[in-house]
């Protein structure tokens, strides 16, 4: 009797269990379609592999596993299956929230605060405080803004004195004599004060007693195309100077088109230096300085759209989309990816990146490929004052460093960094894309993997310091070589008409350049001056001058070899041979002494004759 109430009970466990993972499965595949990321193709590929997959699993744990031990390892399979889809569920509903956050900003409003300063050590230490007191403004410099704040206060019961000044330094030398109980000034216009070398401790002495925040519609300046994934379409990249979060009204710090073609996969990348010395172009209710020669990233101040029309004036093309990403963006992107790769070119190598003052860090390359954390990817993109070339090889370097992302975030790699990406992504980009357009382009992308040719080109010009709109003041430009923006425009139109990525990277390298064309810049730019203007506000613009130092050829250190002299075995020496005893000397050889000569012998007597007798003959026998 227990062990069939366990068994029952054991059964209805498994039925639970499979009945969990059917439902947690349909969730799955329901939110995949609801993302509209996959093509119908795929879409039901993935609705017939989670069906079988579901009704195989149900199967073996509740009929074909029969031994209790088989039952478990099903029933543990079904679990984990389930929490597998209940994770991916997650990750996709996270995908759904993170495009929604992506794509709707544009579609609300622009948030432009106005600021009411006042000096620290004065009595004024709130809107109340300014009742019948007078405050400094810049004339025809955010008229409406100004409108709406003194409108609040007039609302609150506070009457004030509008004092206007012609521009942002007699406006703080009124604040700091004394002359004006407090300025007002839109929030993104008080570097334009601490720009000022004679008010470089503004934020010192001045506080924020009150602000007031209106809004502007945030309608787009780019007209989309009718099919993203069969139209070339043009993108504006859009880097913002805020390190923490993207505002409406931050500096264009980066601006970069990108010429996509989804036919021909290719993708061009036009960059345009920050200080280009531009004319201005907006929208009424942005209230800029329109037809006032500026810097090209002051037109952020105004909105992203406001540097979209100028862009489009000067390059005299349309811009489709724009995407904003803020310099935290890129260091946690590169780091989701898990870095990337950079190829430094012969002579480019840097010991020590002056941007490393942005995190404590001791960053630098080497010639040849650079694997980069997402810190070192941002000091790389930001360097300057390293190169000879200054910003002209900044952007290069931006550019390569969006290539190394772009190509990393379209393999095949990505998917295990997922979600890591998502959570970089969020709260570091907006776009006008539509959350639409953005799933055509997955689906373009997991449908056919193209292998996407990126080319680079960027405009030039060459350094001058000429008067700022924005800035009230000198300070340093490019005024652009107009053939530069020519040629971008000749490329630009190659990528659209369907040119190959051989044939545009070839007009790139035969390309010869005529003598530089300054154009109207040079002379409408150089003729305008602000009849007020004085050395005493001299523009200061607060960067690291980089401190150069004469290479010093430092030849390597070589140790002189040391000779060692061979080890050779101890032996016994050998014994000195005996001093030999000198020899005597010889005697003297005694002189000989002559015998005396013989006296000679008598001379003998004759004998005698013989007789003459014969001799007798000894005969011998023959042979």
């Amino acid at each position: 009797m227990n062990s069939d109430g366990t068994s029952k009970k054991f059964l209805l466990i498994r039925i639970l269990i499979c009945i969990l993972l059917c439902i947690v499965t349909v969730l799955f595949v329901g939110q995949i379609n609801a993302l509209n990321i996959l093509s119908q193709n795929y879409m039901l590929i993935l609705i017939a592999a989670a069906a079988i997959l579901c009704g195989l699993v149900s199967v073996l744990v509740l009929f074909a596993a029969k031994k209790t031990g088989t039952q478990i390892a099903c029933s543990v399979l079904a679990v984990a299956l389930a929490a597998g889809c209940g994770f991916g569920s997650f990750y996709v509903a996270k995908t759904g929230n993170m495009l929604g956050a992506l794509t709707a900003a544009h579609s609300g409003k622009i948030a432009n605060v106005v600021q009411v300063y006042a000096l620290k050590d004065s009595a004024i230490k709130s809107d109340k405080d300014l009742e019948d007191k007078k405050i400094g403004v810049v004339k025809n410099v955010n008229a409406v803004g100004i409108t709406h704040l003194l409108n609040d206060l007039k609302d609150k019961g506070i009457t004030v004195k509008e004092e206007q000044y012609d521009n942002f330094g007699p406006l703080a030398d009124a604040l700091y004599d004394k002359e004006v109980s407090a300025i007002a000034i839109n929030q993104v216009h008080e570097s334009n004060i601490t720009h000022l070398a004679k008010f470089t401790d503004f934020k010192d002495k001045a506080e924020v007693i009150y602000s007031f925040t209106y809004y502007t519609n945030a309608t787009s300046a780019a007209d989309a195309v009718t099919d993203i994934t069969e139209e070339p379409f043009t993108v504006l990249i859009n880097g913002s100077d805020s390190r923490g979060g993207l505002g409406d009204t931050d500096r264009s710090d980066v601006n970069m088109l990108a010429v996509v073609n989804p036919k021909t996969h290719v993708v061009l990348l036009v960059s345009i230096p920050r200080d280009a010395y531009v004319k201005t172009y907006c929208d009424p209710e942005y209230d800029c300085l329109e037809g006032q020669y500026d810097k090209l990233t002051h037109t952020g101040i105004h909105t992203y759209n406001t540097t979209a029309k100028t862009i489009e004036e000067l390059m005299g093309i349309d811009i489709n989309y724009v995407f904003r990403a803020n310099f935290s963006a890129v260091v946690s992107i590169v780091d989701a990816l898990g870095g990337i790769d950079v190829n430094v070119a012969p002579g480019y190598a840097v010991d020590y990146f002056y941007t490393n003052d942005m995190f404590g860090t001791e960053y630098g390359v080497e010639e040849g490929v650079n694997h980069l954390n997402g810190e070192a990817a941002l000091c790389y993109a930001r360097e300057r004052y390293a190169y000879t070339e200054g910003d002209f090889q900044r952007i290069k370097n931006q550019q390569e460093v969006l290539t190394q992302i772009a190509r990393k975030a379209t393999s095949p790699e990505v998917i295990a960094r997922y979600p890591a990406l998502i959570d970089a992504i969020e709260g570091n980009f907006w776009t006008d894309v539509s959350q639409d357009e953005i799933s055509e382009l997955i689906q373009f992308q997991l449908d056919q993997m193209p292998q996407w040719t990126f080319i680079s080109y960027s405009l030039s010009g060459t350094p001058d310091n000429r008067y700022c709109a924005e800035a009230y003041g000198n300070a340093s430009v490019v005024i652009l070589d107009q053939n530069t923006v020519k040629f971008a425009d000749k490329l630009i139109k190659a990528v659209q008409s369907g040119d190959s990525g051989k044939e545009i990277t070839d007009m790139i390298d035969t390309y010869e350049a005529p003598a530089p064309d300054y154009g109207e810049a040079e002379t409408e730019g150089n003729n305008q001056v602000d009849p007020e203007y004085s050395a005493e506000y001299e523009y200061y613009e607060p960067v690291q001058e980089p401190v150069y130092n004469e290479p010093v050829y430092n030849a390597p250190v070589v140790e002189a070899p040391i000779y060692t002299p061979p080890v050779v075995p101890e032996t016994p020496a050998p014994e000195p041979d005996p001093v030999p005893e000198p020899t005597p000397e010889p005697e003297p050889a005694p002189v000989p002494v002559p015998e005396p000569t013989p006296e000679p012998e008598p001379v003998p007597e004759p004998a005698p004759e013989p007789s003459q007798e014969p001799a007798a003959v000894t005969q011998q026998p023959a042979a």
